[in-house]
């Protein structure tokens, strides 16, 4: 009976403890907890094994190019291939057959020779579908003109409105296949080079989104090439939102993208964490916001830039989500910080019982939702984004707060560029336009617009002391 009133007693205590602990609000002064915190539950760091980094790069034999890869070369062509030649570089045939792997300084491979090219069909899906499956880099010279029989099977409408029969497909042939590389997050840059008066040749770049802005990336070691750009040599780049990153500029290294009007009790910056914390009196921003009435600027944080061209988006709304984080955060400092348990074992049995450090569980949820608390600024003109506190927000009845603020891409609409109907699609010498290039690439944009959408762009920790 002793031993169950004890156990019974030892119990009580124990949940009076616990009902303590949850009750009362600790000091979470404790940046690098928080920051552990952040990348255990909220980060939550890519796990993905890393990419290839090799690349393929395949050519088009096809009878029509010999005119195109001519007067192409000294513009683009010999450049692309110098850069691309490297011991991960595999190069690829690609005409009648299935594309098969080739010793590109061969005789009856160099790209200069023009009697090279002298395939009777473009069998163009083939490379397209064997870079997307490999899902690493590769690079694809065509004129695109898609001709898998050799024989006239296909209609083209003329300007008349009359149809005639041809061997080229007319067709938007390559929307699912461009489709399913950008859904990944993946980016398709298109270089093209006139040759004749609306006729190009095109290099065609696939870049996985790991390797998107790494120094390392094959589109990054074209870079030079967007030097020579005119109305005889475009550049494209298409990618999904999903790609679409934002970094600082201009960091200070003591308040980060603090406004300079304003001074952080503390400042944190693991940019490799991906984790950036301040705390901030509120009385200060009140202070600033309502007094400073000649700076019209209010934005306490900024600095923070979209990264990329998004030049074929318009229509770009971004929203916060902001979580109060005080109390989530709170238990978890807690049961980081919690007596190791004790126990007490009978030397008769062995068996161990629990006399000190009752461990509490630690369950993570996000928080509450707020939406009265900040405010988000965007300037379209430079992409820069940053926060505001909102004017009729006086803090809680807590002492402090802990937030979480998502910087979130809300939408964007797919926009055509002038340049995509001039460059992406030809007349043929029949007259008629192939507007596969053009209408494949649209197509693919218009369906992935909306997968990026609640991607978070940047994320804060920011606490309010009141």
């Amino acid at each position: 009976m002793a031993y169950l009133i004890k156990n019974i007693l030892f119990k009580t205590c124990t949940f009076i403890a616990l009902l303590f602990l949850y009750a009362c609000s600790t000091s979470y002064n404790d940046p690098q907890l928080l920051s552990e915190f952040h990348t255990k539950y909220v980060w939550k760091p890519s796990t993905e094994a890393k990419t290839n980094d090799s690349l393929d790069v395949y050519l088009d034999y096809s009878s029509g190019m010999y005119e195109a890869m001519y007067a192409s070369l000294n513009i683009v062509i010999n450049d692309v291939l110098n850069i691309a030649k490297d011991e991960k570089t595999k190069f690829y045939r690609a005409g009648a057959a299935l594309p098969y792997l080739i010793d590109i300084e061969a005789n009856d491979n160099i790209p200069s020779t023009t009697t090279n090219y002298k395939e009777n069909r473009s069998v163009l899906d083939e490379p397209i579908r064997r870079i997307v499956k490999g899902n690493k880099q590769g690079v694809f010279i065509t004129d695109f003109e898609f001709v898998p029989t050799g024989q006239k099977i296909f209609e083209a409408a003329m300007s008349d409105g009359s149809r005639i029969k041809t061997w080229v497909n007319t067709d938007a042939w390559a929307t699912n296949l461009f489709e399913e590389w950008l859904k990944k997050g993946n980016q398709i840059d298109i270089y093209a080079c006139k040759f004749k008066e609306k006729q190009f040749l095109y290099v065609l770049v696939f870049t996985p989104q790991s390797f998107i802005g790494k120094d390392n990336a094959f589109i990054t070691r074209l870079k030079q090439l967007n030097e020579r750009l005119s109305d005889s040599f475009y550049h494209f780049s298409f990618f999904n939102l999903k790609a679409i990153n934002s970094a600082p500029q201009g960091y200070d290294p003591t308040f980060g993208g603090l406004n300079e009007n304003l001074a952080a009790l503390d400042f944190v910056y693991t940019p490799e964490r991906h984790f950036e914390y301040y705390e901030l009196p509120l009385k200060d921003i009140e202070t600033y916001i309502n007094s400073e009435t000649t700076v019209k600027d209010k934005r306490i944080l900024r600095k923070i830039f979209l990264e990329g061209d998004i030049q074929f988006f318009d229509n770009i709304e971004l929203e916060l989500k902001t979580y109060r984080i005080t109390n989530i955060f709170d238990l978890y400092q807690q049961s980081q910080n919690q007596a190791p348990p004790q126990y007490e074992i009978d030397p008769e049995t062995g068996d161990s019982t629990l006399v000190s450090g009752q461990q509490m569980v630690f369950s993570y949820t996000e928080g509450e939702e707020v939406k009265d608390v900040f405010d988000i600024a965007f300037n379209k003109e430079n992409k820069e984004m940053g926060i505001k506190v909102r004017p009729d927000f006086y803090g809680t009845d807590n002492k402090n707060e802990l937030y979480r603020i998502d910087i979130v891409l809300k939408n964007a609409v797919f926009k055509e560029s002038p340049e995509m109907s001039k460059v992406l699609q030809w007349k043929d010498k029949q007259g008629f336009i192939v507007r596969s290039l053009y209408e494949s690439i649209g197509e693919a944009m218009r369906r992935t617009e909306k997968l990026a959408k609640n991607k978070v762009l940047y994320r804060y920790y920011l606490k309010l002391d009141f």
